[in-house]
């Protein structure tokens, strides 16, 4: 048996939705279920690539949370910024500093509201 084939998914914001709402982001290392986040330096590569990335109003980080093998992303991000550049920045950030190898693509939902 092969494995399962995810089928791709647009990560593109329909024009219509609220830029103002957060969109919760994962993206992950290669290969799975190995420590690769899960230390203090990666951290703050992370951290620090994310305070960037807010200061240069590319988006208004909310929570970030990282997995041994993922991270968790909630922010704003503006309609202007594409959410595939956004992620694509944080990736090559830990990436410069940390032997960190990364899975292609992310998943991003928007958040509908407050419940």
């Amino acid at each position: 048996m092969g494995g399962e084939v995810r089928k791709w998914m647009r990560h593109g914001r329909p024009s219509w939705v609220d830029p103002r709402l957060p969109m919760f982001i994962t993206f992950c290392t290669r290969p799975r279920r190995v420590d690769q986040l899960a230390n203090a330096r990666t951290w703050a590569v992370l951290s620090e690539a994310s305070a960037v990335l807010g200061k240069a109003g590319k988006m208004g980080p909310l929570i970030l949370l990282a997995m041994p093998d993922h991270v968790h992303l909630l922010a704003r991000v503006p309609r202007e910024v594409p959410v595939k550049s956004l992620v694509r920045s944080l990736k090559t950030a830990v990436s410069r500093e940390q032997d960190v190898a990364w899975q292609p693509g992310f998943f991003a939902h928007r958040v509908r509201g407050e419940a």
